[in-house]
């Protein structure tokens, strides 16, 4: 099965590339796209993530990036007991302790960038 888009390319002066290896290039960048979509849906919805708020969706990954509380009361400005609050409710809703939130929250992070 093909994507429907097309694209104008030029290769290194050689002339255009070809339409068939153009929409090979786009399918197989298609389908990368399609897959990372599917691993963060499974991601998401495996670890409950959608279930944190915006605010703590920042924080999960600020913690992933293995910031401390005294890094996030720097990073986001506000106070420490009120990045203590994010945090513990981030746990509690994710049901996970704050290392394992760490690497999740990498492995998320990853996932987001690729």
């Amino acid at each position: 099965m093909h994507c429907v888009h097309r694209v104008s390319h030029r290769a290194s002066g050689r002339g255009r590339v070809s339409e068939g290896k153009e929409l090979s290039a786009v399918c197989e960048l298609c389908a990368k796209y399609l897959s990372l979509v599917d691993e963060h849906r499974i991601l998401v919805s495996r670890f409950r993530i959608d279930r944190l708020s915006a605010r703590e969706r920042e924080v999960f990954l600020l913690i992933g990036l293995g910031l401390s509380n005294s890094d996030l009361v720097k990073q986001l400005q506000i106070s420490e007991r009120t990045v203590k609050a994010h945090v513990s409710r981030i746990l509690a809703k994710l049901g996970l302790s704050r290392v394992q939130v760490a690497t999740i929250a990498a492995a998320y992070r990853a996932k987001m960038c690729t």
